[in-house]
Parts: C-alpha cells; structure tokens; sequence
C-alpha cells in the first residue's frame, strides 16, 4: 500500500494515484514526489506547502480580485455609460447572498491559478428567468464531458462517489489556454523543491552532516561509548564552546568534515526553482520579493510589466467569458457589456494618479468634472467644467504655415489680407529664418492690441 499526501501534513494510505484522484476529486490534482513512500500531493498542497507558489498564487488572485468588474450601456452614437441599476450590475456587486463581488473574482482567480479552470453556476430566479445568482463550484470536484471537438457539453460534480450533472447553458466556464494548470509543467520542479526541503530539513533535525569527528584506532568498549560521547559534547558542543582547544588521549584525533556537495548545490536547486515558479505564471521575479538583480529602474519595470503583460490577459479573458457565457445568452441584456475598473490600480498611488489626470488634461480626454468624479469630489457648476480643455499651441498635421499678415501700429489688419490672429501671425513667423522676421508688432500695455 502506498501512501498518497493529499494535503499539507496529512496522508492517507491508498492504492494507487487513480484511488487517489477518487477521494480527493476527479480534477484535484497530483504531483508524485520524490518519496520512499511513493508520497504524491494535490495541487492544493503544493499550494500550502510550497512558498513560492503560494506567493505568486496570492499575487495574481489579489491583483485580479481588488479591480471592480462594472457594467456599461452601448449608445447608438458609440458612447458608453455605466449603468447600475439592471440585474447584471447587481449581480456584480452581490453575486450571492452575504457574499461581495470581489470574492467571487477571488474564488475564481484562484481556482484558474492551481486548475487552470473555474466554474461558476448561474442560478436563475423562477419568475424572470434571469440569473439571479452566481456560485463557484470547486473545481477538484468536477469531471468534464466534452465532444468529439474538444467542446465541454456537461459537468459532472462528483462528491462522495456521487455524481451531480451541470447543464452547460448554467455554468459560465472560465479556462487558461488548453485548461491546463500552471503547476502541471512544474510537476518536476516542485518534485526537486520538496525533495531539497526535506532533505534539508531532516539533516537539521537528525545531524547526519556533522562539522567533524573524534577519530580514533584503539578499539573502545562499548561501556565506554556513551560516556566518551557525553564528556565531548560537554566540553565541546554548543555556542558557548566556541574556540576551546581540546586535549585528547586514548589516541583520539579530531577529523574536519566539509560540506557535501549535494548540500552545497540545494541551495542553487532551489533558486532555480523558484525562478521557473516565477516564468511559468508569467511573474516578474521582482513582485514576489526575488531581488537578487533588483535595481529601482528594473524594479519599476517589473510592476509595470505585471499589471500590463501578467493581469492584463487574465482580465480580457474573464470579461470576454462573462460577455458570451451569461451577458449575451440573457437577451434583456442586449447592449450591456462587462469590464474591469483598472484605475482602481492607482488608488494607492496619489502621485501616479495626478498625473495620469494631468495627461488626460492636456490631451482633451475629459472635463474637469470627470476628473472630479473619479476622486469623488464635488462638482464644479460652470459651464467650462464640462468642457474638455484643448491645447492652443499645435497645429494640424496638415496645415502648412502661410505669411503673416502685416499688422499695423493699432493692432488692426490692412484690407485686403485674410483676417489672421495674433497667435496665428506669430506661428507663422517663427517658421522664418532671422532675416526675413516681420517688422516688430508693437503696441502699448499687457490689454492693447499688439502686444
């Protein structure tokens, strides 16, 4: 009989992996490892056990789940606005009773970083037929039947031996390319880390690679063992023996053990490790507290490069599920799409978050009073408010500069020419080189024409 881990810490003795799959779930998972005990863990285990993945497992679920999923109404002109009055915006914000929104993306995040799946049943009220309710179901329970495509066309959840059939117009089903779990091409790499754990580990706690050891080819008498190995340790042994010289007799001489050489690779086995964790979820090493190599710039880059290339597909994909598995399906939900609030990444950041107001400013993107809303403050009620500001300074790409106009001493234009503000006059004239400027524009103070 083998044993078979199934979780962190506990073991229960089972035949063989398939009657491990069995008990603990069709789609639970699980690693042989390194074991004299034919020992093998779920991918939950892994989870508990291992901390790199437990790191970067936790990273991308409270990246994922901290950005609110909202709901928009398509205009015909093209145009957007959130909406939040439907039963989709609802359901959003309250997926279920005493449950919020972000525990929903949590539970789903982090069922698609261990299975590479989740499965969310949509429950719909009697009366509307409009799903009402949305509950995930553990992925580990669930047996997939697909056609002879690949296309899943039912789920069986299997708890106990029992078996609980899900239509697929009931579920929306979210899924990594090919549905396959981030910790399945890991399955060596967290076989060698738990290895190197343990054997570090046991060599901690049993002493099997000791510094040294008294020497000697007298044969001693089995009386005299325990004694000699007390006196030595006493004398010896311990922090506050540091430095003592000894004095031996009975021929005893003192051996210098050096450190082995599989001690000595564990150390790189197991930085190799977590750096493979790391590209197979796609995470820059330094999000997860790895800064061997860690400069700001770097450093920087690494939490750009999370937000854009690791969350940024995750996020497509959830909406894009959401959108063809239960927005589109329900037809009063016509126009209604679903996207995630990614500003929300800046609320920690006031510095980032006033400039990307700034930018917006300066590029016509929105209104003093969107800006304002965003920070939830007041509106302004002035007209300009709500006006987007546009920059003076630029040109079209296709305006070609022309001659200024001659502007006489009272500002005003000579007939004849096409009328030309100031601004314009001066544009113009800095297209020229020094001597060919135009006679000095002159007038009187800061409000005269001229100036």
């Amino acid at each position: 009989m083998s044993r078979v881990i199934v979780s962190a810490g506990k073991s229960l003795p089972l035949g063989s992996l398939a009657q491990a799959r069995m008990s603990v779930g069709p789609s639970a998972g699980l690693i042989p490892l390194l074991r004299a005990d034919g020992a093998a863990s779920t991918y939950f285990g892994m989870y508990r056990s291992q901390p790199w993945i437990f790191a970067v497992v936790n990273k991308i679920t409270r990246g994922v789940s901290r950005l609110p999923l909202h709901s928009f109404q398509m205009g015909a002109d093209g145009t957007r606005e959130r909406e939040r009055v439907s039963g989709l915006a609802r359901l959003l914000s309250s997926p279920a009773p005493r449950t919020s929104g972000m525990w929903l993306r949590q539970q789903v995040a982090f069922s698609l970083c261990l299975y590479g799946n989740a499965l969310v049943v949509a429950q719909k009220s009697p009366r509307s037929n409009e799903p009402s309710e949305l509950s995930l179901v553990p992925w580990k329970f669930v047996k997939v039947h697909v056609d002879h495509y690949g296309v899943p066309i039912q789920y069986d959840v299997v708890v106990g031996g029992k078996a609980e059939t899900l239509a697929f117009d009931n579920v929306v089903h979210y899924e990594l390319p090919g549905g396959i779990s981030p910790l399945e091409p890991l399955r060596r790499t967290l076989a060698l880390e738990d290895a190197a754990m343990t054997w570090q580990a046991e060599s901690l706690r049993n002493g099997i690679t000791p510094r040294g050891a008294f020497v000697t080819k007298e044969k001693l008498a089995e009386q005299t063992l325990p004694r000699l190995r007390e006196e030595l340790a006493a004398m010896y042994a311990g922090a506050e023996n540091a430095g003592r010289f000894g004095l031996f007799d009975q021929g005893l001489d003192w051996k210098q053990m050096g450190q082995s050489a599989v001690d000595a690779e564990l150390i790189n086995q197991r930085k190799l490790s977590r750096e493979e964790v790391c590209a197979a979820y796609d995470m820059p090493p330094s999000q997860v507290g790895i800064l061997d190599h860690a400069t700001y710039s770097n450093t920087e880059q690494g939490r750009r490069s999370f937000i854009v290339d690791t969350l940024g597909p995750w996020l497509n994909m959830i909406e894009e599920t959401l959108q063809a598995q239960l927005v589109r399906p329900h037809k009063p939900w016509d126009g209604l799409f679903v996207e995630h609030n990614t500003s929300e990444i800046l609320r920690p950041d006031p510095e980032a978050r006033a400039r990307t107001h700034l930018m917006n400013a300066q590029s016509s993107v929105n209104t003093v009073n969107e800006r304002r809303k965003v920070e939830n403050l007041p509106r302004i009620d002035h007209p300009a408010a709500d006006l987007p500001a546009m920059p003076v300074n630029m040109l079209p790409v296709t305006a070609v500069p022309t001659e200024p106009a001659q502007v006489e001493q009272d500002g005003s234009e000579p007939a004849g020419v096409p009328a030309q503000g100031l601004s314009d006059a001066l544009t113009a004239a800095a297209f020229r080189g020094p001597g060919d400027m135009p006679p000095t524009i002159s007038g009187g103070g800061t409000d005269e024409p001229g100036t």
